[in-house]
């Protein structure tokens, strides 16, 4: 990769709408282009993220990916867009994060508030996955560990001002063979640990886009069946699994009229998840008779639930934008509707399977669990001018407000200035407020015996101020060093209540203070070789419960060397490091065992060697994930509950092994 390439990744405009340097661009922004993420050991956009500062990537019992910014782990806490379109669940708030790296053309990251251009969910980062959209021919095929086999294709032309491109990946895996050793029934007796960890998946990805003049027309769905998993409600099972499915089309188009561009806007999406939850695994018995027939509660095939939703999103923006001397002016309205429905919830028992649930024959809604199908509406409006006075000053000021018919309304200021203090020095400073919506899934689900949702919540808000400087010394050479601290206030949780003898509503009843340092650099040695580095240290802190959150390692470093060497080959190392993180029960009293583990300090080392000369035109790269094979391990999410901290903290076996070493070679080929 050649310093013109290295350069691309001072192109951004999610953090204003305009594209302009990175060093130049208002709040604390990352680019990272084709080019870098082609040379990098991955497979999805988690494997990037990990290498960015302020984000941390766990597996959740669910095996799902949880991406993490600066402590706050909700997460609905980050927006991820797909070319602007949102691509978070309006259900549960999150996204899936395993979308294919060969599709992106250039990552657009926000690392804090975002909400004055982007609404809801984009309170604490906002990702913008930019896809491909050059019209090229490529196949590619590769196979690793653990059953792995990938396969992707992509497609397009151009004739005159029409392109078009398509682009398809299958990524399929058995997952992972680390061992689980303990989990919340093997004080019962009736644990199956130690088991092995069951992690499949199947992925497709489908994405096709259609360019006509300054028409953009862009269609993507994307499937993933996940197999059974190792420890949702933190008990080991060998049965079970998941579905996800999304859709999702849009349209725009940019017209200039009196002098303005105007791009108006539609958009639709759909998003289809049904479980099969296995919470106690197949022989499990309660050993007492709950429903007095004279046989005690025995479950041959396991406790189960079984749960499915789907979401439809249809909605329509226009934005408009011109230029007034020195001031540049961006206004824009969007509405949309979100649909709840297709809800079921089963399950083959009656009660509360850890207090006691009396087996039954078939499966049904035994409790009357609400998963009520409902609606929602809302509607935006925002404003922003971006002003450059003298010597070099930008300002860019703005505010948005969301107004949902569910819960009400949510105003996100924001004003950033940009100044150059010297010739390659520029300061930057920032005070933007954010929010996030509660989700259909806070709202309304009273599926879970523990906790359930309630329809009285109020929007999370944050305040964030943020200030950097970049010293940006070459060509594509920089050291910024940035500092934060965000203030979030009607914090979404639940409280613990050890007794679990009525499920708790969810609630504002947070309030969290971050305060943290950030410091990045890159260097160019040769036009085709470079070394990065960042690190994070934050103290974040719940400040109802005085307690530090501590489920996220507070102190993160990266670095990375890209080595171009003879005969096209091209060398790539990443080292990531994560210190401790632990989390602890509320006081000793209440301690569940499962709910007091310690993780960390954690190094990963990830290797990616690819070459261009190959025979009949062949590109190889061949990937190595966590090369030093080193023992990594999860904290259950189900202790992501805002609990006081206590003095006793210690090692726990009851944790989720993750990034096992995983051997990845994948060929390619241009026509």
């Amino acid at each position: 990769m050649s310093i013109e390439d290295l350069m691309e990744l001072e192109v951004v405009s999610v953090s204003s709408g305009r594209t302009g340097s990175v060093p130049k661009a208002p709040g604390i922004v990352s680019v990272i282009p084709a080019a870098s993420i082609e040379a990098m050991p991955a497979r999805f956009l988690t494997d990037i993220l990990k290498t960015l500062p302020g984000f941390d990537v766990r597996q959740a019992n669910n095996g799902e990916l949880y991406v993490s910014s600066v402590g706050v782990d909700n997460p609905a806490s980050v927006l991820v867009m797909i070319d602007g379109v949102r691509f978070n669940d309006p259900f549960s708030g999150g996204a899936i994060y395993d979308i294919p790296v060969d599709n992106i053309a250039r990552l657009e990251i926000i690392r804090g508030p975002g909400s004055a251009l982007y609404g809801a969910s984009a309170m604490m980062a906002v990702i913008n996955v930019v896809t491909k959209r050059r019209p090229e021919t490529r196949v590619k095929a590769g196979v690793g560990t653990f059953n792995t086999g990938t396969a992707s294709l992509e497609y397009g032309d151009r004739r005159e001002d029409v392109s078009w491109r398509v682009f398809g990946e299958v990524y399929d895996t058995a997952g992972a063979d680390g061992v689980m050793k303990s989990d919340m029934l093997l004080a019962r007796g009736m644990s199956r640990a130690p088991m092995a960890q069951k992690d499949n998946r199947r992925n497709i990805w489908l994405q096709g886009s259609l360019d006509h003049g300054a028409a953009r027309l862009n269609a993507t769905y994307f499937s993933q069946d996940r197999g059974p998993n190792f420890a949702w409600h933190a008990t080991l099972s060998d049965k079970g699994g998941s579905m996800a499915e999304y859709g999702a089309l849009d349209l725009a188009n940019t017209y200039t009229l009196a002098g303005a561009a105007v791009t108006p806007k539609v958009f639709v999406s759909r998003w289809r998840r049904a479980w099969d939850i296995q919470l106690f695994p197949g022989g499990y018995t309660d050993n007492r008779d709950l429903d007095n027939d004279g046989d005690v509660e025995w479950f041959p095939d396991g406790v189960w639930q079984k749960k499915t939703y789907t979401v439809d999103t249809a909605g329509a923006g226009l934005t408009l934008e011109r230029a007034f001397g020195a001031h540049r002016l961006t206004a824009g309205a969007s509405g949309e509707t979100q649909e709840l429905r297709n809800t079921s919830f089963a399950t083959n028992y009656l009660g509360d399977p850890l207090n006691g649930a009396v087996a039954m024959g078939s499966f049904a809604n035994w409790n009357n669990y609400a998963l009520p199908q409902k609606s929602r509406s809302l509607w935006a409006a925002f404003v922003q001018d971006d002003w450059t006075g003298p010597g070099g000053l930008n300002v860019v000021a703005g505010v948005r407000h969301d107004q949902y018919s569910d819960f009400g309304g949510a105003t996100a200021p924001r004003v950033a200035a940009v100044y150059p203090l010297a010739e390659r020095i520029t300061l930057k400073a920032q005070y933007a407020a954010s929010f996030r919506a509660p989700t259909l899934e806070e709202l309304y689900d009273e599926t879970d015996p523990q906790f359930s949702g309630n329809p009285d919540l109020m929007a999370e808000k944050m305040e964030g101020y943020e200030a950097s400087v970049w010293y940006h010394y070459g060509d594509s050479d920089f050291l910024a060093v940035s500092a934060y601290r965000y203030r979030l206030r009607d914090y979404i949780t639940n409280l613990f209540n050890v007794t679990m003898a009525v499920a708790n509503q969810n609630e504002n009843a947070g309030e969290l203070d971050v305060t943290g340092y950030a410091v990045e650099a890159r260097h160019a040695v040769t036009p085709y070789s470079w070394i990065t580095a960042n690190a994070t240290l934050f103290n974040a802190k719940d400040v109802t419960s005085d307690s530090w959150l501590t489920a996220y390692p507070q102190l993160r470093a990266n670095a990375g060397v890209n080595v171009s060497l003879p005969y096209r080959i091209t060398v790539t190392l990443w080292w990531l490091y994560s210190d401790t993180a632990h989390t602890n029960a509320r006081i000793d009293s209440e301690a569940f065992v499962y709910n007091k583990a310690r993780r960390g300090p954690t190094h990963l080392l990830n290797l990616a060697v690819s070459t261009a000369r190959l025979p009949w035109g062949l590109t190889a790269k061949a990937s190595v994930f966590n090369l030093l094979n080193h023992d990594y391990r999860e904290i259950y999410t189900d202790t992501r509950d805002r609990l006081q901290e206590t003095p006793v903290v210690y090692e726990n076996d009851n944790l989720i092994p993750n990034s096992q070493r995983m051997f990845l070679l994948e060929l390619s080929k241009e026509f």
